[in-house]
Parts: C-alpha cells; structure tokens; sequence
C-alpha cells in the first residue's frame, strides 16, 4: 500500500486514513491507485459493515496535489481527463457499488477532490469547525470527483450553482443543514459520534443495508413506477426474514427482541 494510505482493521469495520499530513493529505497518483485498490478489495471482503474514511494530522483533504500538475513553460498540459478516469473515478465508483457502509469523517478541511470525496459516502460525520471548499472555478476548473452529481441532489441546483461557481466554502453546522453530511458534531466529539453511528449500524441486518442503499441508488433514476416496484420486491424479501420475524414477535409478545 502506498506511503499516503495507511489501512487499520478493526473487525467488522475497515479505517482507511489518507496519511500525508504535511500536504494536507492532498492526492498524489499513488495513493489515488491504493486508495481505489483498497475500496474495491473492500467490496469483496465478507462480513465488513462499514467502511470509514479519514484523515491524518486533523485534516481530511486538500484535493489533487498540484505539484504533479505543475508544467514549466513549453510542457505539455496535463491530460486531467485521463488522469480522473483511471483514478478517481474508481473510487467514487467503488464507494458507490460497496456493499457495507462508507462513512467519511472529515476533520480539517475537505477541500476539491477532497469534498467529493466526503459527498461520495453514504454518511459523512463532520466537525463543526471544519470546512467543505471548492475552489475549482477559480482555478478555471469544473468540479470534479462526482461532485456535479452530488452537490445538485444534495443540496438543490441553487447553492450547487453558488458553490461551484464562486469557490464556495462552508462549514459544518452549514453542510449539514444543507442536506450535504449526515451529521456535524464539536471536534472534541467526532470520535464518539463515530462510535455511537457504527453502534447503531451493527443493530441493522447486512442484507437491510444492501437493500436501502439499491433502492436510495435507484431512486436517484427512475420514476416513481418502477421505484414503487422495487419497493414491494425487496420488501417480500425482506419480510420473509427471520430477522422481521423475530422482531414482530418481540413487539407482539412485549419483550426484548433475541438475535443470535
């Protein structure tokens, strides 16, 4: 694994922190490679709940580092097209497809690239203090990293707009009313916030996680037929459960519920 991710298993839930501290936790070539490498091993790895993804040094990420994009005079541009479909992409595209969780937990500030990939999550825990940048605009850039996809659906074309044209920047109490992380917490409380949110998402069944993210995914296409559809085919599924079962037993019967 790259010098810039450092892996940390802990059972039933995969930590993966960027760890450049000195560059803000900006992202070189390598550690967009292991990164990819590592979402998409994690899809293939049974029984992982969820997958958390942060930071080194109280920062989450600064974005692409432009080091590797400086040119001198008379060199060649950087192709980014190219460099975002082998690389980010990937990873956008894994956290997507994942079966467990992607809870990002974002520190700092979670700037370019590093926004998209907080938004990319399905739960972002942020610290109030901390700040989601884009200043890709005033770079003469388009946001990257799904951030186009993310910000409108999240957050309404007017602020996506606001955001993406004048370098907007936020905070967390802010991007959290925005609809844009799940939660915004003190710094002082992040870790705990995370503890108590894994907590809760060990009390839900696998197979519930994989279903409500297929149909949240699917709502974002299609219409309300088909959605209404699929709706009641993952709810037969689901109801044949001993997992349901159990539970309206419990709630008929009065008494605690019994998981094995």
């Amino acid at each position: 694994m790259a010098e810039g991710l450092r892996r940390v298993d802990h059972g039933d839930w995969l930590e993966l922190r960027l760890a450049r501290p000195a560059r803000r936790n900006a992202l070189d070539r390598a550690t967009i490679e292991a990164l990819a490498e590592a979402v998409e091993a994690a899809a293939r790895r049974p029984g992982l709940r969820a997958l958390v993804l942060r930071g080194d040094g109280g920062r989450f990420c600064a974005g692409q580092d432009l080091n590797e994009r400086y040119r001198r005079p008379g060199e060649p541009a950087p192709d980014l097209g190219a460099a975002l479909r082998g690389g980010l992409n990937r990873v956008v595209a894994g956290l997507a497809a994942l079966p467990a969780v992607a809870v990002a937990v974002v520190e700092g500030v979670a700037a370019g690239a590093g926004a998209g990939l907080a938004l990319a999550c399905d739960l972002a825990l942020m610290a109030e203090e901390a700040r989601l940048s884009l200043p890709f605009a005033r770079l003469g850039l388009v946001p990257d990293t799904g951030l186009t996809w993310y910000l409108p659906r999240r957050a309404g074309r007017a602020r996506a707009m606001g955001l993406a044209l004048l370098g907007g920047e936020i905070g967390g109490a802010e991007a959290a009313a925005w609809g844009l992380v799940w939660q915004a917490v003190p710094q002082a409380g992040l870790d705990e916030a995370l503890e108590a949110l894994l907590g809760r998402l060990r009390a839900v069944p696998a197979g519930t996680v994989q279903a409500v993210k297929r149909a949240l995914r699917a709502a974002e296409t299609q219409g309300l037929g088909a959605q209404l559809r699929l709706e009641a085919a993952l709810q037969a599924e689901a109801g044949r459960s001993a997992f349901y079962r159990e539970a309206v037993a419990a709630f008929i019967e009065r008494r605690r519920e019994e998981r094995r």
